[in-house]
């Protein structure tokens, strides 16, 4: 089966819910913001698995919160 790739751009975030006693967030890739600006794209690339037969794609954002269990700020589908 020849390599297919999936390629996803996520730009960043808007109005992102509170996950902190500090009235902010910890967003992955920049710290302390309620409108993170990621600018990423990932490739996903797979041989033994049809990409065509996904039916969805779930991102989480969380806020990362080191001593406990990051929070989920929200998911797109």
């Amino acid at each position: 089966m020849p390599l297919q790739q999936l390629v996803v751009g996520i730009a960043g975030g808007r109005d992102l819910l509170v996950g902190d006693l500090n009235s902010s967030s910890d967003p992955f890739v920049q710290l302390t913001t309620l409108e993170p600006e990621w600018n990423e794209t990932f490739k996903l690339g797979s041989r033994g698995f049809d990409l065509r037969a996904a039916t969805s794609l779930r991102c989480l954002v969380l806020d990362f919160d080191g001593l406990k269990r990051d929070d989920v700020l929200g998911v797109l589908e």
